[in-house]
């Protein structure tokens, strides 16, 4: 695993921590697809390279394993009302 530094989201001329704003509003923010997994429920906000996501060649099954984390966060966020 290892430690992301996205500087549009840190170390900003503004001096603003977006990911800090983020987790202050109650959200996760992993930064890699090690960490993304582990979360079972819960607001995510993820970003897990270390600049831009790799180009369309390069990023072999990237689509599907996000659509299908981002089904199971929503499945587990459902409410029910009767």
């Amino acid at each position: 695993m290892y430690s992301v530094e996205v500087p549009s989201f840190r170390n900003r001329e503004d001096g603003r921590d977006l990911f800090k704003e983020l987790r202050d509003k109650g959200f996760q923010t992993p930064r890699s697809w090690d960490e993304l997994a582990g979360i079972k429920s819960g607001k995510v906000f993820a970003v897990p390279y270390p600049v831009d996501t790799p180009l369309p060649a390069e990023r072999g099954d990237l689509l599907a394993r996000a659509s299908l984390k981002g089904i199971e966060l929503l499945d587990q966020n459902k409410t029910v009302s009767l």
